[in-house]
Order: structure tokens, then C-alpha cells, then sequence
């Protein structure tokens, strides 16, 4: 079975419909917060958003990881016809440790430390373009896993 990696174009398409889901599902994690202050210390700014910070960092681990686990992809990946496998396994599904590491990598780097957020994307649309022959981000190499066509080449 010939296994087809993914197009540049669908996983840039795909990582911004993510961009737009993660965005609207991170107010899960402030409303938490939210409470959390109102619980805790009424009157200060800080607990909020370190809450949303910290609670929005393990929202995002978890959003990526049942996602890819579960479904074989995130929700952008899904819509623009692609799905993360193994690398060397095919149309395997990622096992539930590599779809952690996977997702831990993106949230750390891309939510954790804040000022890293635009040099992330960058990064992630020049690794895409130049990491040859698979395309992949450095979240997807040290998961082991690549993106790929959801249906197998010519069936």
C-alpha cells in the first residue's frame, strides 16, 4: 500500500483551521480560571492569567493528544483530508505516547513561552517547506510521526 505524504498547501491549510479552534476552545480554560480567581483571590489580576496560562497550556496538550489519538488527527488535519500515522508504520494511527509528545512539544513551545508564539509559526511554515522528504515539523520528528493523505493513493 503506497502511503502518500502530505501536500504543503493542505498542512498550512490545516494549521491555521487548528489555529482557529485552539483559539475558540481556550476560552474552556479561562472561564476555568475565571472561577478560579473569583474562588481564591477576588480581587487580583495575576492568579487569572496565570491560571489561563498554566490552565491553557494543559487544555492544548489535551486537545492534541485525544485528537491525534483517537481520530488520527486534529480537527484542521481531519477537514483538509490528512491524518497524522507513524512514521515507518504506514496508516497506523500514532500510539497515545507519541501523540503526547507530540502535543506537549506544541503547547510548550507555542503557548508556554509566549514570546515564542510567531517565531514558532514561522518556524513551523519554513520546516514545512524545507524539510524534505517528509514535510514534517519538529513536533512530528520527535513524536516519530508524519502527515499524511487520509486515503491511500489511487483507492
Amino acid at each position: 500500500m503506497l502511503v502518500e505524504l502530505a501536500p504543503v498547501g493542505r498542512r498550512f491549510a490545516a494549521m491555521v483551521v487548528d489555529l482557529v479552534i485552539a483559539g475558540v476552545s481556550l476560552l474552556v480554560p479561562a472561564f476555568l480560571a475565571s472561577g478560579l480567581q473569583s474562588a481564591i483571590a477576588p480581587d487580583s489580576d495575576g492568579f487569572f492569567l496565570l491560571g489561563v496560562w498554566l490552565l491553557g497550556s494543559g487544555w492544548l496538550v489535551l486537545y492534541g493528544t485525544v485528537w491525534v489519538a483517537r481520530w488520527g488527527g486534529t480537527p484542521g488535519l481531519l477537514m483538509c483530508g490528512l491524518r497524522v500515522a507513524r512514521v515507518w508504520e504506514g496508516f497506523e494511527r500514532p500510539t497515545w505516547a507519541q501523540a503526547y509528545r507530540r502535543a506537549r512539544f506544541l503547547a510548550v513551545t507555542g503557548w508556554l513561552i509566549p514570546l515564542l508564539n510567531a517565531v514558532v509559526v514561522l518556524v513551523r511554515v519554513v520546516n514545512l517547506v524545507k524539510e524534505r522528504p517528509y514535510h514534517h515539523s519538529t513536533y512530528d520528528t520527535i513524536a516519530g510521526t508524519v502527515i499524511i493523505r487520509s486515503a491511500p493513493a489511487g483507492g
